[in-house]
């Protein structure tokens, strides 16, 4: 009967690292069989799509990691753990019926420190059923489990053995062989499913560089992959060069920084007797996706042309709906991106929220207007009297070509002649501002005098006419921050933005007066917010279809180490210099 007692007594502590797997950590949440006292801790990296808590069952704790890295976000997760025993899963495998109990009976042996279970593919495949079998020889004979293997360990010997050490691969092998000094490893049947997507490149070719890893892993002692850079850790839209996931000589992880644990920002603000509070919202600023026809250095929406993430139909009525209702006094709406012309209700959208009396913004990155399929674009921007925000980095070539490519200047300038010919810039029906980012790790200058000479070269060399230039601050976020750490240049950055912080730019912070809607419809407090996931709350995740004013305005506003970006110097939002 004790032994009944003790095993029912026995809490487990479920751990997922997740990154971009937002549905198949929501169906393999939603499977688990957890017994009253278990925890399920979701440890999110997620970029693109995080994990909502509404993705969650109840009671599941949902953590944001500091960077994109398997060991790392385990550790933080066991960190928060109150279970006698961790089991850390992959997102995109299946634990069958019966696992847990199976788990629980096997660390009825004090003599067994941890383990994992046996492991078949979701494939047909001959060939990965029979490196399952060499896997299963291998954890049976060696003690050694992969993360797709479902591992666990008694919380004890875990602390015990210091974790797991932040290697870019095989953090699950060395976790085993120093667990194997303090107890048996088991392993453990009825086999987990997991994943075979990694080998959709090839079952042979991986399997090879598997053994390989594997290989040098065992022959590389006690500094174990220095230099090796894993593909969990890089994007398609990393900039070339990025060390994004690689080690330094020290065997620390240099990974993607999302929002800093601590938050100096506020301390600044106290310090200097500052308040941040929200007034009422005047914009609502529409995020309508990551699609974009350039992949630009200093983005930090990391948007690019193979991005799929795009506002729906769906989500377009019911902001539109949200207009008509709610948010019936916010005057103007403005759209971002991404490229936002490029999603198909784009046009729907404008004629929409124009037929409701708003004011319409267009973050226009000029290039569109001259892509195939978008030759009247111009003619419709026009025609609907919205305002252009364009960017552009520079009016000399060289400049504007490190940020955004190749053959940018010269369609930017094309795009700016037709805009003047249809009367933007010229007209005040018709505004057209351009917006001045450094192409460095330094602030802009005085915005009034580059709009003197942005004028005087762009008409003296092109005869182009706009009304304002914005300078805004690239923010150490995304791309730009990969950017600055490949250059060894991210602290450094942090520091000048932090020496120049001025209290007299927070009044005009946008976050004060705008509300910022991510292309799900998600509420955020800003657009750098919005790419670091910093979703706004009121007992659950916000999003625009259930926002009322006036709770929004009791919200605090959401701040980390970024924002002291809008606060150097002159400041810095979406309608360029503060003060």
């Amino acid at each position: 009967m004790g032994s009944v007692v003790a095993l029912l007594e026995m809490r487990i502590s479920v751990v997922i690292p997740v990154h971009e797997d937002r549905l198949e950590v929501r169906e393999l949440a939603s499977r688990l069989e957890l017994q009253e006292g278990d925890e399920l801790i979701v440890v999110d990296a997620s970029c693109c799509d995080p994990v909502q808590r509404d993705d969650l069952p109840g009671g599941a704790k949902l953590m944001h990691s500091t960077g994109i890295n398997r060991a790392h976000q385990q550790n933080l997760g066991a960190e928060k753990a109150h279970g006698e025993i961790l089991l850390f899963l992959h997102a995109d495998m299946t634990l069958p019926v019966g696992s847990l109990v199976r788990l629980r009976e096997s660390m009825m042996d004090e003599g067994v420190a941890g383990g994992g279970f046996l492991r078949y593919f979701n494939s047909r495949s001959k060939f990965l059923r029979w490196t399952c079998r060499l896997a299963a020889l291998r954890s049976g004979l060696l003690g050694w489990f992969l993360g797709d293997q479902a591992l666990f360990v008694r919380r004890e010997a875990f602390e015990r053995v210091g974790g797991f050490r932040l290697l870019v691969a095989f953090e699950d092998f060395d976790l085993c062989r120093r667990l194997k000094r303090l107890g048996r490893l088991r392993a453990l049947t009825p086999p987990v499913i997991s994943s075979a997507r990694r080998f959709a490149a090839g079952e042979v070719r991986r399997s090879l560089q598997d053994f390989l890893l594997v290989l040098r892993y065992c022959l590389q002692g006690k500094k174990p992959f220095r230099w090796i850079r894993t593909e969990e850790m890089k994007k398609e839209w990393e900039p070339a060069g990025s060390d994004a996931g690689m080690e330094n000589a020290d065997g620390e992880v240099e990974a993607r920084e999302v929002a800093t644990s601590v938050n100096t920002f506020d301390r600044v603000l106290d310090q200097e007797g500052v308040s941040l509070q929200r007034i009422f919202p005047e914009v609502l600023q529409i995020n309508v996706g990551k699609l974009c026809n350039l992949t630009c250095i200093h983005c930090h929406v990391d948007a690019g042309p193979k991005r799929r993430e795009i506002m729906t139909r769906e989500t377009v009525e019911g902001i539109l709906k949200w207009l008509d209702g709610p948010g019936a006094e916010v005057g103007t709406v403005d759209l971002t991106g991404g490229a936002p012309e490029m999603i198909p209700d784009f046009r729907y959208l404008v004629t929409e929220v124009k037929n409701r009396g708003r004011h319409v913004v267009d973050r226009c990155n000029l290039t569109i207007l001259l892509e195939n399929g978008y030759e009247d674009l111009a003619e419709f921007l026009q025609g609907h009297e919205v305002e252009i925000v364009a960017s552009m980095p520079c009016y000399e070539p060289d400049n504007v070509e490190q940020q955004r490519g190749e053959g940018v200047f010269d369609a930017s300038i094309k795009a700016l002649q037709l805009l003047n010919h249809l009367g933007y810039g010229r007209e005040d029906s018709l505004p057209l501002h351009l917006v001045y980012n450094p192409n460095g790790a330094f602030l802009p200058g005085d915005q009034s005098e580059l709009e003197a000479a942005y004028k005087e070269q762009l008409r003296k060399v092109f005869g182009i006419e706009f009304h304002r230039l914005y300078t805004i601050t690239n923010l150490p976020i995304a791309r730009f921050a990969a950017w600055l750490r490949h250059n060894n240049g991210f602290e450094d950055y942090m520091g000048v933005l932090r020496d120049a912080f001025n209290p007299s730019a927070v009044e005009g912070l946008m976050c004060r007066n705008t509300i910022s809607v991510g292309w799900r419809g998600e509420v955020y407090d800003c657009d750098f917010n919005q790419q670091l996931g910093m979703q706004l709350s009121n007992g659950k995740p916000l999003f625009l279809r259930d926002l009322d004013l006036t709770e929004f305005a009791e919200l605090k506003i959401l701040t980390a180490e970024h924002c002291f970006g809008c606060t150097a110097g002159a400041g810095s939002s979406c309608g360029g210099a503060l003060v």
